[in-house]
């Protein structure tokens, strides 16, 4: 049985919708942008763009970490700071 793809979107031949993300490989966070990418595809809904995913509250940023930093997906060191004093 082959798989489904979904609907055809009619301003890009080729390209189907579909509400599941078929399959989405590991990074290293060492490969950090692509890293930050993968971080953003699994937990943004409805780009259409790499420019679009980016945006967040109508501010296009300037690095997929930025964005990540500003949708609150990445923390920080601050708890383990705060415990050492």
């Amino acid at each position: 049985m082959p798989c489904r793809q979904g609907t055809p979107i009619d301003a890009c031949s080729g390209l189907f919708k579909s509400k599941t993300l078929g399959r989405v490989f590991t990074v290293n966070p060492r490969q950090t942008e692509c890293f930050y990418l993968r971080l953003l595809l699994v937990n943004v809904t409805g780009s259409l763009s790499f420019q679009d995913i980016r945006k967040e509250n109508g501010q296009q940023y300037p690095t997929y970490k930025d964005t990540c930093l500003a949708l609150r997906l990445l923390g920080d060191d601050s708890h383990w700071d705060c415990m050492l004093n």
